[in-house]
């Protein structure tokens, strides 16, 4: 009998998150080498967005110490790159894309 493997959701892998964020971190430094205009980072916004809404999402439905982890560092990169955004917290764009990539890759370490 040969078995076959399970298959994993791209929200419940860590892979998927991981990538975009070093895709969506590099777009933004391509942009603004070729543009020379640093002032907002769309993307970053979106995709931490888009991840603490499924997230959150997910912790409502079933709540797991993996994507609290998850949905608390997603929150924290878009706060810091929505303080990026009206000036008030720059420490450039490189700071809110580490901390949700730091947040996922050890959310993916946690049971769940």
């Amino acid at each position: 009998m040969i078995s076959t493997p399970m298959r994993t959701a791209p929200f419940q892998s860590r892979w998927l998150p991981a990538l975009l964020c070093v895709l969506a971190a590099d777009v933004s430094f391509w942009y603004f080498a070729s543009t020379g205009e640093n002032d907002a980072d769309y993307l970053g916004m979106a995709l931490f967005a888009v991840f603490l809404i499924a997230w959150l999402w997910r912790l409502r439905r079933r709540p797991t110490a993996r994507d609290a982890v998850a949905a608390v560092g997603a929150g924290a990169a878009l706060v810091m790159m929505v303080l990026r955004q009206v000036g008030t917290f720059d420490r450039g764009y490189i700071p809110p894309y580490a901390v949700f990539l730091a947040f996922t890759l050890l959310s993916a370490a946690l049971p769940g």
